[in-house]
């Protein structure tokens, strides 16, 4: 699950990371598309409907999409009344292109399985995202958990100096044996302007005892001041909900 230190535009901040993210150090193959909608359960709905209708889905697009996608759905575990929906469905592709192509299909051919997923969950808003890897997960599974923590740049700070410490913590979290994931989600097209932060952080855990580990290390190993002292102040996280996450489809190789 704060602001971007240096208040950029988007387009700006899109071309700095995609420009930092060439450079060898960065440990990220560049930033990827995400696609986000938030959802809500229609009357007498739930969870097991949707996952009806993702399966007949995954089966759709085998035969309707031309370019690889995977899909997740997020269900809320430690939240409050400020959630504003019932599940988040997250998209990816390989690059925007991509990305693209298979929106075209969704538009042109989809519209007998959106119905289906609008009498299960209708969703109210879609944004886009572009993504950055900083750690890799140490084995990627297809349930777990994401911690969403909502980040700003702190004064004068830029994507370079947050991208070399980004090096710098990816490592220490692998000195600890931390096998989580942790990525960059910055806002795009469809995101509110009404927000109080610049990007989401985003701690990716395969089962909630690997998480509480990550937790142990961070406030009673030292793991907190080891951020600080490599941060220091060129940024601010706070904590926002964490979800458990379940894979619905896979098509873009590992």
């Amino acid at each position: 699950m704060s602001n971007f230190i240096a208040r950029c535009s988007y387009l700006s901040l899109f071309l700095t990371i995609a420009s930092l993210a060439q450079a060898e150090e960065l440990r990220s193959t560049g930033i990827f598309p995400i696609e986000t909608y938030g959802c809500n359960y229609a009357d007498g709905k739930g969870l097991d409907d949707l996952r009806s209708v993702a399966k007949k889905w995954d089966k759709w697009a085998d035969k309707n999409y031309s370019a690889p996608y995977d899909a997740w759905v997020l269900t809320p575990f430690y939240f409050n009344r400020q959630t504003p929906v019932d599940s988040i469905w997250v998209g990816t592709a390989e690059n925007f292109n991509q990305l693209g192509k298979v929106q075209n299909d969704w538009v042109s051919k989809g519209a007998a399985m959106q119905a289906q997923f609008d009498s299960v969950s209708p969703c109210g808003n879609h944004a886009l995202w572009g993504g950055r890897v900083v750690k890799e997960q140490s084995e990627i599974t297809k349930e777990g958990l994401v911690a969403f923590q909502m980040c700003t740049l702190g004064e004068g700070a830029n994507a370079s100096d947050v991208a070399a410490a980004d090096v710098k913590w990816a490592a220490y979290l692998d000195s600890q044996g931390i096998s989580d994931g942790l990525h960059y989600w910055y806002p795009g097209f469809g995101v509110s302007p009404d927000r109080d932060w610049d990007f989401l952080s985003l701690r990716i855990s395969d089962n909630f005892a690997t998480w509480g580990g990550s937790i142990d290390t961070a406030v009673n190993g030292g793991g907190m001041a080891q951020f600080g002292a490599i941060y220091g102040n060129l940024m601010s996280c706070k904590n926002g909900g964490v979800w458990s996450y379940e894979q619905v489809r896979q098509s873009i190789a590992d």
